[in-house]
């Protein structure tokens, strides 16, 4: 009897479940699947995007420095001259020392360039080179790149080379593999080339941004010649067994089971790779499919499980239906239920029901009715606060008028003050024009220059167009604030200038003043305190302003501070155009 009710009960449970398991799980998987694979694609669309845009906007560094030495025809004579005679006399040697600094300020200042060369055609081959000066065979180890000098390159006028710089001077062993690019230099009023701009640039540097792009197993992300030649790449990059070389890229080496978008810059005569591997999508189907199938092993047990304690309940009597009916009617403390899953648990389930169901009632209207009476009263409470401070002021400033007569100075205070308390309190999550943000803090500077007696000057450097823009309240006057407490301090002769521009898609607000200002490690450790997430116990001003731009708009919005010490202190931030 058991046996047959365990059986029963067993498969009215798990065949629906298994039923549910199977389907909604396939078709889980199918549609998992199929939107996995959408966005495979859409993000290997955007890695090879973004390695192309990253890598050619440091390849635009050369046409940058390209400028600094074709446009001016006195450079281009000078260097001419010095690179065909050599030091010959003092000032010669001062126009090579100008020229090297300025390769050498361009690979300082550059983590990613390992060197700048500048050549112009002379017999003697000689030729710029950062670090070094003037330098040729005799004095410079890598030179191999000259012979690319003479090649024709199909008439373009830049092109790339991956290489590997093996002697430099002051290392005795040096092997520093590079992607050197090569533009011509065309003097002014010249229609030939005058010689060439050579950048190298670390290869390491390329592939350590390539490796923050990749994103999948088997992920490999190249840069190639229009040949094939890989000329930067990291992740799964085909390569020969034997010499471990990378392979020449093609389609046809990604013709099936790979993700493949290429992106081709005619420029540079490069082709960007992403190319991700099918195989991560069986990934995901194998673990989906230990997913489902461990839910059914579970759905198994648990079917096991439930089946049991039904049957148990089924064998009970039903004296207990009698005894829940009496103390139901009775209004009496229910006995203990043993609950069934027949005809007689269902009864029992419905005098249940209608007994907790009236208990659970009564509760919920109780703490229904405390929590709108709580939510009532702080409403009440937020709205008297404002309300009753706002009255308070306006009493005052009619009381010191009648002393008087007329308003007064006094009167004029409590007047700003009562119209920059109602801005600042009033509806904060609000947008407002810029022109009302600088109407409140002009009033804030006039309480401020009253108070302080005119030890400090304001000078305003608005744009037209700015007014009219949108922003979120209260931006300014903290800056404002900030300036005047911990900038000007006691200084009688201070100046703030408040200036906003109106840019390229955004706007641009700056406040600065001239006062004691701050070193370099004292404003590394006020941004510091400004982006934690506990408010400073000094700032806080600041701290706000920071913590609102970084949450209406984008954490590039954030506070910038600049300054120096005893001299000048300047706090700007964007916000885009609304």
């Amino acid at each position: 009897m058991r046996k047959r009710f365990f059986i029963k009960n067993f498969l009215v449970i798990f065949l629906p479940a298994l039923f549910v398991v199977c389907v909604l799980g396939g078709l889980a998987t199918i549609l998992t699947l199929l939107q996995m694979q959408k966005q495979i694609e859409l993000n290997n669309q955007q890695t090879a995007n973004r390695i192309s845009e990253s890598t050619e906007l440091i390849f635009s560094e050369a046409d940058a420095l390209s400028l600094n030495y074709s446009v001016s025809p006195t450079v281009m004579l000078r260097m001419e001259k010095l690179l065909q005679e050599g030091y010959t006399e003092e000032n010669t040697r001062i126009t090579a020392t100008i020229f090297k600094t300025m390769l050498d300020s361009s690979v300082n200042t550059k983590n990613y360039l390992h060197s700048v060369y500048v050549y112009l055609d002379n017999p003697q081959q000689n030729f710029f080179a950062s670090l070094i000066g003037l330098a040729n065979a005799d004095n410079m180890g890598d030179t191999a790149w000259l012979e690319q000098l003479t090649e024709d390159h199909d008439g373009s006028q830049q092109w790339l080379q991956a290489r590997i710089i093996e002697k430099y001077p002051g290392f005795t062993e040096y092997k520093e593999p590079v992607i050197t690019v090569y533009k011509q230099l065309f003097a002014s009023g010249r229609t030939s080339r005058s010689g060439a701009l050579v950048m190298n640039i670390h290869t390491a540097y390329l592939q350590k941004i390539y490796q923050s792009n990749l994103t999948y197993d088997g992920q490999a992300l190249l840069m190639t010649d229009q040949d094939g030649k890989v000329l930067c790449g990291v992740g799964d990059v085909p390569a020969d067994t034997a010499t471990g070389t990378y392979l020449t890229m093609n389609d046809d080496l990604f013709s099936t089971g790979y993700y493949v978008q290429k992106i081709s810059s005619e420029a540079w005569g490069t082709v960007f790779w992403s190319v991700i591997p099918h195989q991560v999508l069986g990934q995901q189907y194998q673990e989906m499919l230990w997913l489902i199938i461990s839910v059914i092993l579970l759905a198994l047990l648990m079917s096991s499980i439930a089946a049991f304690i039904i049957t148990r309940k089924n064998t009970r009597s039903i004296s207990s239906i009698i005894e829940l009916l009496a103390a139901s009617e009775k209004k009496e403390p229910l006995p203990e239920i043993v609950g069934r899953n027949d005809i007689y648990g269902f009864i029992t389930q419905n005098i249940l029901k209608n007994y907790l169901a009236s208990s659970a009632l009564g509760r919920e209207l109780l703490e229904k009715k405390l929590s709108l009476q709580a939510m009532q009263f702080s409403l009440l409470q937020a709205q008297l606060n404002p309300h009753f401070l706002f009255n308070t002021l306006k009493t005052i400033y009619w009381k010191s008028v009648r002393l008087t007569g007329t308003p007064n100075d006094t009167s004029h205070m409590i007047e700003l003050l009562t119209s920059v308390l109602h801005y600042n309190l009033t509806r904060p999550e609000a947008l407002v024009s810029i022109e009302e943000e600088l109407r409140n803090t002009q009033k804030y500077v006039e309480i401020q220059q009253t108070r302080f007696d005119h030890r400090f000057q304001v000078d305003w450097r608005i744009a037209p167009a700015v007014r009219s823009g949108s922003c979120i309240k209260f931006l300014l006057q903290p800056l404002v604030e900030n300036s005047i407490s911990h900038g000007l301090g006691e200084l009688k002769n201070g100046s703030i200038m408040i200036s906003i521009e109106d840019g390229a898609g955004f706007w641009h607000f700056m406040v600065a003043d001239n006062g004691k200002g701050m070193t370099a490690a004292e404003v590394s450790g006020l941004l510091a305190r400004l982006s934690t997430d506990k408010a400073p116990e000094e700032h806080l001003g600041l701290y706000n302003v920071n913590k609102r731009l970084v949450l209406a708009y984008t954490p590039a919005a954030a506070l910038q501070i600049k300054s120096i010490y005893g001299k000048v202190t300047i706090i700007s931030f964007s916000i885009p155009k609304i």
